[in-house]
């Protein structure tokens, strides 16, 4: 994890099933240690409402696999002029 003191990400991605816990308690884990409510993308298979409903309700934004290339560099390029645009 960040060590150091090296910057935050900018966002973070992460895929739902991991070996221990899942992306969503990962992200939320990271957010907590940066003290921020760092953009977040989650990647999964798993179309279940239950993990579309978890993502949401903590501000991650769900992208399903197979992941499209361009889905994600539309929501990044999005998030990049939303974050420009504020500055």
């Amino acid at each position: 994890m960040l060590k150091g003191g090296a910057a935050a990400p900018d966002v973070m991605i992460a895929d739902y099933h991991l070996d221990q816990g899942n992306g969503i308690e990962t992200i939320l884990a990271l957010r907590w240690r940066l003290g921020t409510d760092l953009p977040a993308i989650l990647l999964t298979a798993d179309r279940s409402p239950r993990v579309r409903e978890d993502a949401q309700a903590k501000s991650i934004h769900l992208l399903n696999k197979p992941l499209r290339p361009a889905a994600l560099r539309a929501l990044l390029a999005r998030w990049r002029a939303e974050r420009a645009a504020a500055e």
